[in-house]
């Protein structure tokens, strides 16, 4: 095929080249208001960074109370004292007393206890006549202490429980608990409880020898049976307990020898010089950290024991970002260079939580504002310079001149300057156009001048050298005269589209006896026709149609390689006639399928005495556009060929056309 190309096609995709990126312009204009949404990511951060920073003061100043309270435990000999004089070296034999927070009802139940237990295990056993079995007997112990009494909690696994025999003279030949403890005044005491049967404890005050002296109705408590055992409940004045304090259990398993099968405790209650020491929580410590205003405050020495501890009810997460977090500080308390104590402050940050959450909300109304003031600013200048920008293509489209604004923009002055190009495009593009008619016109006098002479050298009976000239000068005669009609043949065509007579007729009848006369008239080419649709009635100039179609034709022949015939398909869709051939050949030049229908241009290679001047496709567009239709070229799928595709609409109701 000949494909006539030409012309320039406008990109409408509104982008701007930046190196190799593409950037859209909506996109491009819309950056600098985008990059407010940075505003609050960048206020986020400044709080979030103030907060932090304030947090980190208060951690600081944290430190400082516990530095200052651990001096003053420090100058304190009474405070001292309970903390470098809380342990017999050995502290994992001592008793660790806790605060309950919860009032101790000596029911057995223990249900209100909230310290934890000590367990002991067969490390723990003091006396063993049987082998041990952990599953036949274990002991936990619980132990905690108000301003008046010691509690203790003990939850016994026992697989057979002995009670004490009535009128038995001994309190050992059964399940009892043992307790030893040097008074304040250093007198060393022993008691056991054995009961006769679940109830209220049975307390005995024991001789050095073992046997009872007295009941001991200070110790108050109560004895509860359980699916695996018992749990005893007890309490004892602090008036009677100084700083050394031991208790046992002694488990007798068998009901008719009653003899002792094993004894746990931590210490042994027998001697005073075997006695563990008790740590009770100190009452001075915790009256001087009760008043602190922070969130924990713990005092332990130097085994973690705690020794006072102050708590606040925590504060209620809401759930955001602005939640307060616990910020710690602990210090070491020291006596003579030795470590004893440890003091820890622990503090929700809910002021600086707070300050922090008013200040976000008090930014967010008129940073918000700020930002939506800013973006509908910025949305109407978009608005505004897409309209100019669609003012200008049309006014560029349709060859107007633009307005005379002062003082002009950038965007004024680039209109200007292509609406000053596209007007001497389009006067070049009209010489061209008329150049052919021109040509032809100015030519056609020289010509016949010239033939006319020829013809007299003719006459004259010329010698045979003369008469070769002669006719090679009437051959090339012959041959521009060809040219000429061919220049003048799109501009006659222009010119009798509105002189001829516009009917309706069946396009399907046209095209099937264009068909036949090509296959008589390219005899070396094989044509393959397909008529999908019957009754295709347009309006038109059916000899212009024809004249259509041989050009297209003819341009098909020219290319066409021969390995398959050369399609022509008419069908319909869309209320329009849908005309394609299609021949198998060389594909379409990449760089020429935008100027495949302009005057002039051809790729089509000139042999012998044809010349071709690229006006075949540029006629076909004119009839094809006269019929209100359209004419395409493009590769087939297959990249063997080109289709050459022309869509006109079916019947209308008017005949004009244009």
């Amino acid at each position: 095929m000949a494909w006539a190309t030409g012309g320039t096609r406008h990109s409408e995709s509104g982008k701007v080249t930046v190196g190799k990126l593409r950037v859209p312009v909506h996109i491009l204009m819309l950056l600098p208001a985008a990059s407010l949404l940075l505003v609050p990511l960048l206020t986020w951060w400044g709080l979030g960074a103030l907060k932090a920073r304030a947090e980190a003061l208060h951690q600081t100043h944290l430190y400082a109370v516990a530095r200052s309270l651990a001096i003053i435990i420090e100058e304190s000999p009474l405070l001292i004292e309970q903390l470098a004089f809380t342990s017999s070296g050995l502290p994992e034999k001592d008793l660790a007393v806790a605060r309950q927070t919860r009032e101790v009802m000596l029911d057995g139940s223990g249900d209100e206890w909230t310290i934890p237990k000590m367990t002991l295990d067969a490390s723990d056993l003091l006396e063993a006549n049987e082998p041990y079995r952990p599953e036949s007997f274990s002991v936990s112990i619980r132990a905690s202490a108000d301003h008046d009494y010691l509690y203790l909690l003990y939850e016994i696994i026992d697989d057979v429980v002995v009670y004490r025999r009535p009128g038995e003279p001994s309190v050992h030949r059964n399940d009892h608990i043992r307790l030893a403890l040097l008074t304040p005044e250093g007198v060393f005491s022993r008691y056991t409880i054995a009961n006769l049967q679940p109830g209220q404890i049975s307390a005995h005050m024991i001789a050095a020898a073992g046997m009872s002296l007295r009941p001991a109705p200070e110790i108050k408590g109560k004895w509860l049976a359980t699916p695996r055992g018992y749990q005893v409940e007890l309490a004892l004045p602090r008036t009677l307990i100084g700083r050394h304090f031991s208790t046992s259990v002694a488990d007798v398993d068998a009901e008719d020898r009653r003899q002792i099968a094993y004894v746990m405790g931590r210490n042994p209650t027998e001697r005073e010089n075997e006695l563990g020491r008790i740590v009770f929580p100190s009452d001075s410590i915790a009256d001087l950290i009760a008043t602190l205003p922070f969130s924990a405050v713990t005092v332990s020495d130097g085994f973690g024991r705690i020794l006072a501890h102050s708590a606040r009810e925590p504060t209620q997460a809401a759930g955001d970002w602005f939640d307060p977090v616990t910020v710690s500080a602990n210090v070491t308390v020291a006596y003579h260079g030795r470590p004893v104590g440890f003091i820890l402050i622990d503090d929700q940050t809910t002021d600086i939580a707070g300050v922090a959450r008013e200040t976000m909300q008090s930014l967010v109304v008129p940073g918000a504002g700020l930002i939506a003031l800013v973006l509908s600013l910025s949305a109407l200048a978009y608005l505004i310079l897409i309209r100019r920008f669609d003012s200008m293509r049309q006014r560029l489209g349709s060859g107007r001149e633009p307005p005379a604004y002062w003082p002009r923009d950038r965007l004024d002055q680039l209109e200007q300057q292509y609406h000053d190009a596209l007007g001497r495009i389009r006067q070049y593009n009209d010489y061209l156009e008329a150049m052919a008619s021109r040509l032809s016109h100015e030519l056609r006098t020289p010509v016949s001048v010239v033939r006319s002479s020829l013809e007299n050298l003719r006459n004259e009976a010329p010698t045979d050298s003369q008469g070769i000239y002669i006719d090679r000068a009437q051959d090339g005669l012959q041959r521009l005269s060809s040219i000429l009609n061919k220049m003048s043949e799109a501009r006659r065509i222009e010119e009798s589209l509105d002189e001829d007579e516009v009917t309706t007729f069946n396009l399907e009848q046209v095209v099937s006896g264009c068909v036949e006369g090509y296959k008589a008239a390219y005899p070396g080419h094989h044509f393959d026709s397909a008529i999908d649709a019957s009754n295709v009635t347009i309006t038109g100039i059916p000899d212009l149609v024809a004249q259509l179609l041989d050009k297209v034709i003819d341009n098909a022949v020219a290319f066409d390689d021969g390995r398959r015939p050369i399609a022509v398909r008419l069908s319909k869709a869309a209320n329009e006639a849908i005309l394609q051939v299609s021949n198998s050949g060389p594909c379409l030049p990449a760089h020429m399928q935008e100027r495949l229908m302009d005057s002039m241009v051809s790729i089509r290679p000139n042999h012998g005495q044809d010349h071709h001047l690229g006006l075949g496709l540029y006629i076909a567009r004119v009839i094809v556009q006269f019929h209100g239709g359209t004419i395409t070229l493009q590769n087939t799928d297959a990249g063997d060929g080109v289709i050459t595709e022309v869509r006109v609409p079916l019947l209308r109701i008017t005949a004009k056309l244009r």
